[in-house]
């Protein structure tokens, strides 16, 4: 007869522990509930610094009354007809050249989930484009082909009169966010190639004002560069640079180096590849910090900016590779941006670089392989010399764009911002009441933590995720598509359950800013897929 084993009987001591881990664990799950019911019955905040430090967008951008002041008296005595031809001439040269057209035109068209083909990865392997002709604005019975215009003085007075503003509006977007999330950056001196009107120069004022010892504005069109000059002449009152020049051609090899050099709206007018890679090369042997790449928010300008990305992403990954005559002898130390004095040496492709904006990342671009392409939208409240080139009868106007913002150096993290050592006392010679003493160093301490809390926020917004598309306000809920740190595009859900904060954020962000709140839920779908454009 096998034995019978007993365990032991249960004391009171065992019952003791039972209910004592019962207690303690619904204690605890109490504890946090009713922490996250405090924390979501908190205050929500208009706005954090956070949320401040990463909006890019503007409700809309108004040019400064001088300088529509300027361009209006310069352009009173010229031929109103004239200046409303050849700005309708002018916006067919950009309609033309929006679109990338395939080479082999079919009749069928893609049909597709549009903003969700680059999260969800749903589109037909082998699109099948149908391309619409574009009609002329002159004569809407004549097909628009792919063409540029040559500007000569009349081409200029309309430019002036009709593009320039949204030009001025975009460009000073992308000045805002540089001023704001490197605050102690000041360019000395500015290279604006493909300047037009002086495209960069007015929006610098704004930003930088007397900082700016020089500017060197480069346009082929000899007209154009008249138009400039004459802008700055009957600007000179409200113009703090110090010194303006121009120029027809830039060097090849320039002793000059620049804090910033700015090409907005002109790789689009070179007429190949080859001489766009030259160009973006001597662009950057001539900054010591920022080189910024603006184009129309269209398939073929995001085309431009993506290629560029990819030039430099590629000399990044390959950095022995051969650089050209102009870049044999470059530069391998690093540049410090804080540094004011900078040399003059022509400096490398494949030295240390990050995408200061609109990218979270080094990596290749997630839309490289997607229906969608990178671009974001600008208002600008058009004066009224534009509303009557352009027989407008609203004042204001949205002008989509794409850019890329290079800046030497390492991308900045956390473990590189330097912590900031505490104020020393004042000199007892000077300040004789202990408590008055007391007091200033407690006013200094608080000054040098709300500035650690700045530089802290300033190297965290380089990791923050930015919106590619509207955020998409539902009920309860905020779908967020955003490109990320790590390099995917995602999808992002903020929930008024999860946090009142970041579900209110997420209802008020905005196209084209950064969004540090960290979601409930992230949807991330890789794309295997390579669409015509």
């Amino acid at each position: 007869m096998s034995s019978l084993i007993f365990t032991r009987l249960p004391t009171d001591t065992d019952a003791d522990i039972l209910v004592k881990d019962s207690v303690e664990s619904i204690d605890q799950f109490y504890k946090e509930y009713y922490d996250n019911y405090i924390e979501n019955k908190k205050p929500v905040l208009r706005g954090t610094d956070s949320i401040r430090l990463g909006r890019k967008y503007i409700s809309m951008v108004i040019l400064p009354k001088f300088l529509v002041d300027s361009t209006s008296k310069y352009l009173d005595d010229k031929d109103k007809k004239l200046l409303r031809t050849d700005t309708l001439r002018i916006i067919d040269s950009i309609r033309s050249t929006e679109r990338i057209i395939p080479d082999e035109k079919k009749k069928k068209s893609i049909k597709s989930d549009g903003r969700d083909n680059f999260v969800n990865g749903v589109a037909i392997a082998n699109p099948k484009p149908f391309v619409k002709p574009v009609y002329s604005l002159l004569n809407n019975e004549v097909a628009l082909s792919p063409h540029k215009l040559d500007y000569g003085l009349r081409e200029s007075y309309a430019y002036l009169a009709s593009i320039f503003p949204s030009s001025y509006s975009i460009t000073y977007n992308v000045f805002r966010e540089i001023s704001k999330r490197v605050p102690n950056f000041s360019p000395e001196k500015i290279l604006d190639f493909g300047c037009g009107p002086a495209s960069s120069l007015w929006p610098a004022n704004e930003f930088w004002g007397d900082k700016i010892s020089q500017y060197h504005g480069v346009d082929v069109s000899d007209p154009m560069l008249q138009v400039a000059e004459s802008l700055v002449e009957l600007s000179k009152d409200d113009l703090q640079a110090k010194d303006i020049k121009f120029s027809r051609f830039l060097s090849a090899k320039s002793n000059t180096s620049y804090n910033m050099v700015v090409s907005s709206f002109t790789l689009s007018e070179l007429f190949s590849d080859e001489l766009r890679k030259s160009t973006l090369e001597n662009l950057w042997s001539q900054t010591t910090d920022f080189l910024v790449l603006i184009e129309r928010g269209t398939p073929l300008g995001a085309k431009y900016i993506s290629d560029a990305r990819k030039y430099f992403v590629s000399r990044k990954k390959d950095p022995e590779s051969k650089q050209g005559e102009e870049l044999n002898n470059s530069s391998s130390d690093s540049i410090n941006h804080t540094t004011k004095k900078q040399s003059e040496e022509n400096l490398d492709v494949s030295s240390d670089f990050h995408f200061f904006s609109p990218c979270p990342h080094e990596k290749v671009c997630p839309l490289d392989a997607t229906l969608t392409f990178c671009h974001f939208s600008q208002r600008v409240q058009r004066p009224e010399m534009t509303m009557k080139s352009k027989h407008a009868k609203i004042n204001e106007e949205d002008t989509k764009y794409s850019y890329l913002v290079i800046r030497r150096g390492p991308r900045p993290s956390l473990a590189s911002n330097k912590t900031i050592e505490s104020p020393k006392s004042l000199d007892s010679n000077h300040v004789q009441n202990s408590n008055f003493r007391d007091h200033v160093d407690n006013e200094l301490l608080q000054d040098n933590e709300e500035k650690l809390t700045e530089d802290t926020l300033i190297s965290e917004s380089y990791s923050w995720p930015r919106l590619l598309l509207p955020a998409m306000k539902r009920s309860g809920h905020v779908l967020v598509d955003v490109c990320s740190s790590n390099g995917d595009t995602e999808r992002r859900i903020f929930t008024k359950s999860h946090s009142n904060q970041s579900y209110r954020d997420a209802r008020k962000v905005q196209w084209g800013d950064l969004f540090p709140h960290s979601p409930k839920t992230t949807l991330t779908k890789k794309i295997s897929y390579k669409p015509y454009i």
